[in-house]
């Protein structure tokens, strides 16, 4: 208890020696502590940082969504520093039932979290309504999906799994996309396969399995 107690003064910036301690090795504990302090706190604030995303599968995903639909954003709206609401225009709806032509969709920032926010992009949006009624990520970190273009081919897809946390999205039915090699940013890397989503077969996946 009292190391504990001395790394809380370390902390706040004051130096309390232990009792068995000498004047003259006080210096040598400040030390210490203030060092015991740091590797403290780079181990409790990393942990969330580096902690596992759980996987999760394709049914589990769409069992918990709503609706999916192709937006372009309008306006974004910042409440607080963690919570804000984006307003989107809906192109095209791909699955579920939604007539307004602009919603509103509800979006947090955490450790896996990110707000919708890219106006440059059109995105895939995977959405199921909150205890308000409100539109919001069916599985957060994983739901806005940015579309890219294929000018060439005029198709439009999604690089999946150039976001960190979509390669967490496990058992995606082989038809909707095929794989992109992708090339390390530095030598010493390794290339790897991601998954590249087609829009139009994502449509038509959604159009076989309506039920």
């Amino acid at each position: 208890m009292e190391l504990l107690s001395n790394v809380i003064y370390a902390v706040l910036g004051c130096y309390k020696p232990p009792k068995w301690c000498s004047i003259s090795c006080y210096v040598l504990w400040r030390s210490l502590v203030r060092v015991l302090a740091i590797l403290s706190f780079i181990i409790i604030f990393s942990f969330p940082v580096n902690a596992k995303i759980a996987d999760i599968s394709w049914n589990e995903f769409i069992e918990q969504t709503e609706l999916v639909a192709v937006v372009s954003i309008q306006e974004m709206k910042r409440i607080d520093e963690t919570y804000g609401v984006t307003k989107v225009k809906v192109l095209k709806v791909i699955y579920g039932a939604d007539n307004h032509k602009e919603i509103d969709i509800d979006w947090s920032i955490g450790t896996i979290s990110q707000p919708l926010f890219d106006i440059y992009h059109d995105h895939i949006v995977f959405l199921k309504k909150n205890i308000n009624g409100k539109y919001e990520a069916s599985i957060i970190g994983r739901s806005f999906w940015k579309l890219e273009k294929n000018y060439s081919t005029q198709e439009y897809f999604v690089d999946l799994d150039m976001d960190i946390h979509m390669r967490s999205l496990k058992n995606i039915p082989e038809y909707i996309y095929d794989f992109k090699e992708i090339m390390p940013n530095n030598q010493f890397g390794q290339p790897y396969n991601a998954r590249k989503v087609y829009l139009k077969r994502l449509t038509e996946y959604f159009e076989s399995n309506k039920t």
